[in-house]
């Protein structure tokens, strides 16, 4: 027998509930090992080359264990870190994106702003060009409009893109005069 359903009732009966569901998630616990692992480790250099090696391959799917890596890299080497993030601030799974990309936004509110444009100048990855860019369009970085400014002209189409949204979200309404003359030229 089939049952049909009003989808506005559906949808309003969704949006009437005041908690969401929290899923269950194997990230703590993933994370509670990693440490362990870390733990039994003499010396700071041992456990950042085990992390170096989680983070080694970013097409592996281990990913609460990147996670638990990239925080003790970030922890541990701060700005020195950024190398090991590079490869995952664009990285097509969203999880390892968007832990990147927010361990990467603090240390630049806290002054790695210059070094994450250094390694924008220096990849040849248009994902992770992209992934920098997004990471200065949310941290309100005079840095970051100026490289945006500049990137307008990249090769790659999803580099320039990135730009462009980085330039409005830095720059505001009054950079659209610039992103037209741009585009007209």
């Amino acid at each position: 027998k089939k049952v049909k359903l009003d989808m506005i009732k559906f949808y309003d009966l969704i949006a009437a509930e005041k908690e969401a569901l929290m899923l269950p998630s194997i990230a703590p616990e993933v994370a509670q090992m990693f440490q362990g692992k870390l733990d039994a480790l003499d010396g700071t250099g041992a456990k950042i080359k085990l992390c170096r090696a989680e983070l080694k391959d970013p097409a592996r799917k281990n990913y609460f264990r990147m996670i638990a890596a990239m925080d003790f890299l970030i922890d541990t080497l701060a700005e020195d870190a950024l190398e090991d993030l590079l490869p995952y601030l664009g990285h097509e799974y969203w999880r390892l994106r968007e832990h990147s990309q927010k361990l990467a936004r603090e240390l630049v509110t806290i002054g790695a702003e210059d070094r994450l444009a250094s390694l924008f100048a220096g990849t040849k990855d248009a994902d992770s060009a992209v992934g920098i860019l997004e990471v200065f369009a949310d941290s309100d970085s005079d840095l970051g409009l100026d490289l945006a400014k500049g990137s307008m002209a990249h090769e790659n189409p999803a580099v320039r893109q990135a730009a462009v949204k980085a330039a409005f979200a830095l720059g505001g309404d009054e950079f659209l005069p610039q992103v037209l003359a741009h585009l007209e030229a």
